[in-house]
């Protein structure tokens, strides 16, 4: 898979490598029940979703915010 190692150093750059996978894992849920695909070249997205996903990662089409429900606002 070509896009691993850019999907491998966007991970190694966040904070939190669980909270990327997690993204990841749902984005490319996202495409399996049809969502559509944000990078060029892919045939059958609902079939190579993973793929997708990281590449649309890797590429900065996608990204994700972790809110901070620790927070108490008065």
């Amino acid at each position: 898979m070509k896009y691993f190692e850019k999907t491998e150093q966007k991970a190694a750059s966040v904070d939190n490598q669980y909270v990327f996978t997690i993204a990841v894992s749902k984005r490319m849920r996202s495409i399996q029940e049809g969502a559509p695909v944000l990078v060029e070249g892919i045939t059958e997205p609902e079939e190579r979703a993973a793929e997708v996903a990281m590449r649309e990662f890797a590429e900065g089409c996608i990204d994700y915010l972790v809110e901070d429900k620790g927070k108490k606002e008065n």
